[in-house]
């Protein structure tokens, strides 16, 4: 079976769907979420999911949206890089 795997940013109509994976620790898991409390993804879809320091991309399989990829900048100044959070919705990571 073949899986056709896409990354796109998200969009206004995606902000409902975001929001209940945030809300959602068994979506998230425990460590994804870089230490900040849940907050509404409208406020990034007004400003854009994507920017300089940050951004969000929807992971779909066949045009199902599946899961996300977070980054933002490292916590320590003395660390260069991005953390980023890879988050699948429970029934892909299962397959």
């Amino acid at each position: 079976m073949s899986t056709t795997v896409r990354l796109r940013e998200p969009t206004k109509g995606d902000v409902p769907l975001l929001d209940a994976w945030n809300a959602s620790l068994a979506f998230r898991g425990e460590f994804n979420d870089f230490g900040l409390p849940p907050r509404s993804a409208a406020e990034a879809a007004e400003k854009g999911f994507i920017d300089d320091q940050h951004g969000t991309l929807i992971v779909e399989a066949d045009g199902t949206p599946v899961g996300t990829i977070d980054w933002r900048p490292a916590s320590a100044p003395a660390r260069r890089g991005l953390p980023v959070a890879c988050t699948a919705h429970r029934p892909i990571r299962t397959q």
